[in-house]
């Protein structure tokens, strides 16, 4: 039998491609389940957006998902979480 001869792994800090972006949740609002579900439904936009999926399926699949209206989504997806 012969030896396997081992592969050489460089040396170089691994970096995904197409990073996820992380959100941030403010502690005050942490238990408020509208703040989250808003999140998360900022956070599913943004992946969506990543995959090339069209404008119209993403307001669809959103307000499909968490049973909310498509200009209510608009709306989430548009207002500023700084306030």
């Amino acid at each position: 039998m012969t030896k396997k001869t081992p592969r050489i792994v460089p040396n170089l800090p691994i970096k995904p491609n197409h990073p996820i972006e992380q959100d941030t949740f403010d502690l005050n609002k942490a238990y408020d389940v509208i703040h989250l579900r808003n999140s998360f439904i900022r956070s599913r936009y943004n992946s969506l957006q990543a995959c090339n999926v069209p404008y119209n399926e993403r307001i669809k699949h959103l307000s499909l998902k968490y049973h909310s209206s498509p200009q209510n989504i608009e709306r989430i997806i548009t207002e500023n979480t700084d306030k």
